[in-house]
């Protein structure tokens, strides 16, 4: 039985991103740059899986609701580009770099640790 998350598709803002395109390209990041995304994720409120990784329905959700969370913002250069691989990848290195920090979970760029 396939899940209702992996069947979906999401709209984010009135642009349309699949959770098939998602997850292969969150499963292409390196193991580390996964887990980072997903802490990040975690810190904003958006997740509630285990830290390990992998993909998961939890995952998905989690993605789409800071992806969500994100372009109902007012600034512009915060809303991530879901409509295509490119700006799916683009979110996910932001994620993974900690880019969105201040946005999603109100610390600072430049600050270290987990």
């Amino acid at each position: 039985m396939i899940s209702l998350v992996a069947a979906m598709v999401v709209s984010v803002s009135g642009v349309r991103a699949d959770h098939a395109s998602l997850s292969d390209i969150f499963m292409h990041l390196p193991p580390a740059e996964r887990r980072v995304v997903q802490v990040e994720l975690m810190r904003g409120g958006f997740y509630e899986g285990p830290l390990d990784a992998a993909w998961s329905d939890a995952t998905s959700l989690a993605l789409f609701g800071a992806a969500d969370f994100l372009s109902t913002q007012a600034r512009v250069d915060a809303r991530p580009d879901m409509s295509s691989p490119e700006g799916i990848a683009a979110f996910l290195s932001a994620l993974s770099q900690r880019a969105y920090a201040d946005r999603l979970y109100g610390e600072k760029r430049g600050a270290t640790g987990f």
